[in-house]
């Protein structure tokens, strides 16, 4: 549904001492009265008006709101501040104090919430750059909201409208302009109104304790993966999505920040209106040991060659398999700072991270799919960049022998069939053999009797080759915590880990 967005002036008088002049002069910032309807994003713009002869190097202000009604989601530079961006290495906007020419123009936001992570109605932002602001008037700054459902009040008439719907005030505390500037504020007003529709319920619950979580992010998204509307979580773990079209199909996402007490984001895929409500059930992202010494890492982050999303989980480890970092993606397409912890030299008999020179491994969310890419833990308080690329799909090389090998893999192959994924090495092998609750036989010279008809993890097969040759096999990876059901008796189970580790190691769950 097209948002209605109706500009009033709302405006604050910034006294500001013009550069080379006793006198003042007025910098006007606007915010339009803004309408939209519950389940929607509304996007909230602050207009900004500078005079002639009037420089503005630098600002900051918190834009508060009721987080009832809104829930602020991104932060944007307006026209104003095109190239202005969040300093991807956390330095500011200066590399080295004093350089002038080595001056990046920034602008960063936080939004503000309580001990239980729920937003308490503030979101701090600032800006800062080497050159003036032109005068003139346009975007300073542009931020999204979500409508809450909750913001829907009153009875809802015959043509679909609610009335006596609740709006809330939008007021700047704090504000602050070239590090002298105390400006005066006018609040503004957002409206919830137009056509409440039709609505797909949603509920997300905690995957293993199946209690509900509140707080959560979710997005109903289109087959091409646009957003079409959002909402959040309340206390019942329950929202509703707006914007659905009888007979399309959608995916459905859900994630909760922040790292306290976030979970691995999820998609439901194969939505429609008709589908009714729909259970989401999100992963809680595993505890870290935070030590005395990290190195930090950071960079641009794909999925797919697509941008990671909000809501998006990249863990990481040391050659030992010990989780001892993650992040929380909050800016499309990029990570940093991931904080990977490094061993805690006072507790020898624990294992909390990485040491000097160990190779750190990225993975990403539930399925933990494996980086391209790997970093190397240097010396605390390093910070090094390190872009990854994580795909869906990934190749596992096996190198055979000729004669007897003893083989798994740990990737999920589009087919399983025996045929299909020794197709790439056919009249290179004699005979397949595995086990499950008896023993198992693939002859390809006698299909007609051979009762073992498929290769997939995790288990373990015995492949006799003609000559030396290598066995390509892709597929989604396997997550390497994933167990394995054991039968009574004899089992032959392959090996999902990257990693090598001892055999007491690898069956200490039994």
């Amino acid at each position: 549904m097209r948002l209605v967005e109706r500009f009033s002036t709302v405006i604050f008088a910034l006294a500001i001492l013009a550069a080379g002049a006793w006198g003042q002069s007025t910098v006007t910032l606007e915010i339009p009265d803004v309408q939209g309807t519950p389940g929607t994003d509304v996007w909230i713009n602050v207009n900004i008006i500078i005079p002639e002869g009037t420089e503005i190097l630098s600002g900051q202000f918190t834009l508060t709101y009721d987080p009832g009604v809104l829930s602020c989601k991104e932060v944007k530079p307006g026209a104003f501040l095109m190239g202005y961006s969040p300093p991807p290495t956390g330095f500011g906007y200066r590399g080295d104090a004093g350089a002038e020419s080595n001056v990046t123009p920034y602008i960063v936001s936080n939004v503000e919430r309580n001990e239980a992570k729920n937003e308490v109605g503030r979101v701090n932002i600032a800006f800062a750059g080497a050159e003036p602001i032109s005068s003139g008037s346009g975007e300073l700054i542009k931020v999204r909201f979500g409508v809450r459902m909750s913001s829907q009040e009153g009875s809802q008439t015959s043509s679909g409208v609610s009335e006596q719907q609740s709006g809330c005030e939008l007021n700047i505390e704090q504000p602050l302009f070239n590090e002298d500037i105390t400006p005066e504020v006018t609040p503004g007003t957002f409206t919830p109104t137009g056509s409440l529709g039709k609505y797909i319920p949603v509920k997300v619950i905690d995957k293993d304790t199946s209690g509900v979580i509140a707080g959560a992010t979710v997005e109903l998204r289109d087959t091409d993966g646009e957003v079409v509307s959002s909402a959040v979580t309340g206390d019942d773990g329950m929202c509703q999505l707006a914007g659905a079209a009888s007979g399309e199909t959608y995916l459905v996402r859900a994630y909760k920040i922040p790292e306290s007490s976030g979970y691995f984001p999820n998609v439901i895929k194969d939505v429609t209106l008709e589908t009714g409500q729909i259970e989401i059930p999100l992963k809680k992202v595993p505890s870290i040991a935070p030590t005395d010494k990290s190195v930090d890492f950071y960079g641009d982050a794909t999925f797919d060659d697509k941008p990671l999303l909000p809501g998006d989980v990249i863990l990481d480890k040391d050659p030992d398999d010990v989780i001892c970092g993650y992040f929380f993606v909050e800016s499309e397409g990029q990570y940093g700072f991931l904080h990977v912890y490094g061993d805690d030299d006072t507790t020898s008999d624990v294992d909390e991270g990485a040491k000097s020179g160990d190779t750190i491994r990225f993975f990403l969310n539930e399925e933990q799919y494996p980086a391209n890419e790997t970093g190397t833990w240097t010396s605390d308080g390093d910070r090094n960049r390190v872009d990854l690329s994580f795909t869906t799909s990934r190749e596992v090389v096996l190198h055979l022998v000729k004669g007897w090998n003893l083989i798994s893999f740990n990737v999920q192959p589009q087919s399983v069939n025996i045929t299909d994924i020794l197709s790439p090495i056919e009249g290179k092998y004699v005979v397949v053999r595995g086990f499950k609750q008896g023993a198992k036989t693939y002859d390809p010279e006698l299909p007609e009797f051979s009762d073992l008809d498929e290769m997939k993890p995790p288990f373990g097969y015995w492949i006799k080759t003609t000559e030396d040759v290598d066995l390509s096999i892709s597929g989604p990876p396997i997550p390497p915590n994933t167990p394995i059901q054991l039968d009574q008796g004899w089992n032959l189970i392959g090996y999902l880990p990257e990693e090598g580790k001892s055999v007491s190691e690898a069956l200490g769950g039994i």
